[in-house]
């Protein structure tokens, strides 16, 4: 791949990945950072192929449907072997995903031990093809602004709800903090390598 010159120090990564891995809580700017990583690539004259979080099953809608975990990973699976296809033929290609397989782990609702083999095998996968995971955090004083989501109605306060009896809190700032632990947890003990990014640190677009 061709080096990217005049980058952050912080977005150094991008000179050798292949495949961007967008993670963090909701509310942390995994879109804004999902259109800022566009912008910066297309600078550099890299070619990218983008799912949002939505193309990618995590519109909090689909956390209702039931199975939507071996779904997720179903499609994960088949969505990797194209990546890895196109990666053989194409070297100025960079995918960038708005969340994958370590946020599926996350949010779940059940885990067992399939959907850790499916989780496993992924990230063995991705850790051959040059992939990278972008941990956004966000400070105790952001959790409550930007995880709140008002303007997504009752139907979410009722999911936000039920994620605090998920994580055993009473406090949604709590539950959100769990969160991003299990995040960078995951993100360190995970064959791909990461770099944890504060939320805002970049431009926003």
């Amino acid at each position: 791949m061709t080096p990217i010159g005049n980058l952050e120090p912080t977005l150094s990564f991008l000179s050798q990945s292949k495949v961007l891995l967008i993670e963090g809580v909701s509310g942390v700017g995994k879109t804004s950072f999902r259109k800022y990583l566009q912008r910066e690539l297309a600078v550099h004259g890299k070619h990218t192929f983008v799912f949002a979080e939505e193309e990618l099953l995590f519109s909090w809608k689909h956390v209702a449907i039931s199975g939507i975990e071996e779904l997720r990973f179903s499609f994960y699976e088949k969505l990797l072997a194209e990546v890895e296809q196109e990666l053989e033929k194409h070297d100025d290609i960079i995918f960038v995903l708005e969340r994958f397989h370590v946020s599926a782990k996350v949010i779940s609702w059940y885990w067992d031990a399939k959907l850790e083999e499916h989780y496993v095998q992924i990230s063995k996968r991705l850790a051959k093809i040059s992939a990278h995971l972008c941990i956004l955090t966000l400070t105790d004083e952001q959790f409550a602004v930007r995880h709140g989501h008002p303007d997504r109605g009752a139907q979410w306060a009722d999911y936000l709800e039920k994620k605090k009896v998920q994580f055993g809190v009473t406090d949604l700032n709590a539950r959100v903090r769990k969160e991003q632990v299990l995040f960078i947890e995951l993100a360190k003990t995970s064959a791909i390598p990461h770099t944890i990014i504060p939320a805002f640190s970049f431009p926003l677009i």
